[in-house]
C-alpha cells in the first residue's frame, strides 16, 4: 500500500415505465460473492513511522503490538474493508527513556487512550493500486485518513493457508489529533507511516 500508514466502513430494484406494466422476468442471480475474510498476522506484519527531528534527521519507530482483519475481493470492492487496532504502549524507538515519554501525556497518553484504531469507509481501484479511505482514532479523536495501497500478492502458507499481502504509506499531521508537543520546535508535525500487512484467510 503506498501514499505519501498509519492504519475509514463498508466499502437495489423494481420496474415500471409510465404506468405500463412490464412482463415479469426471473430475478437475476447475484453475480458477486462476499469478500474473503482475512486475519492480520502480526508476526509477519509491520507498522513503522518516522518524524523529523531538529529539521535535519528522521527518527524512526514502530509499534510492536497490533491486530485486525480485512475482507477483500478485487471484484467486489464495495463490500471490502479493513480495520485494525494498535496498542499505544507498544511503541518502540530503540530508546527506553524516549519511549516512556512517548507513552505519556505529551504524546500518546497510553493509560487514558490505550489504542489507536482505523476502520475503512471505502476501498477504490486507483490504477494498479487501491485508495483506502477511513477514520483514524487517536487520543479520543476520529479524523479521516486516505492511503494509497499496493497489493503485494498472494501465497500459500503452511497447511495450505491462503495468504495475502498489502503495503500502505501515508502521512498524518499529529497536531490535528491534539498531539502538539514539540511542534514548531524540535519535532516535526508530519508523521510518515508505513504499514506492511500479511494476512491469513479464515
Amino acid at each position: 500500500m503506498k501514499a505519501s500508514l498509519i492504519v475509514a466502513a463498508a466499502l437495489c430494484a423494481g420496474a415500471s415505465v409510465l404506468g405500463v406494466a412490464l412482463i415479469p422476468t426471473p430475478a437475476a442471480e447475484a453475480t458477486t460473492t462476499a469478500p474473503a475474510q482475512y486475519k492480520i498476522d502480526p508476526v509477519h506484519s509491520s507498522l513503522v513511522f518516522k518524524v523529523r527531528h531538529m529539521g535535519i534527521t528522521d527518527v524512526y519507530g514502530r509499534f510492536n503490538e497490533f491486530s485486525g482483519g480485512l475482507s477483500f475481493d478485487a471484484d467486489n470492492l464495495a463490500e471490502s474493508k479493513i480495520a485494525f487496532a494498535v496498542e499505544a504502549d507498544s511503541i518502540d524507538t530503540a530508546n527506553g527513556k524516549r519511549d516512556e515519554h512517548l507513552r505519556g501525556p505529551d504524546f500518546f497518553n497510553a493509560v487514558q487512550f490505550p489504542r489507536v484504531t482505523f476502520a475503512s469507509s471505502s476501498i477504490e481501484k486507483d490504477g494498479d493500486d487501491y485508495k483506502v479511505k477511513g477514520e483514524l482514532e487517536m487520543l479520543g479523536k476520529k479524523l479521516p485518513v486516505t492511503a494509497e495501497v499496493e497489493m503485494n500478492g498472494t501465497a500459500d502458507g503452511r497447511g495450505g493457508a491462503k495468504l495475502i499481502g498489502f503495503e500502505a504509506e501515508f502521512e498524518l499531521q499529529r497536531s490535528l489529533w491534539g498531539m502538539t508537543y514539540g511542534v514548531g520546535g524540535p519535532l516535526g508535525d508530519e508523521i510518515s507511516v508505513t504499514v506492511s500487512i500479511q494476512a491469513v484467510q479464515g
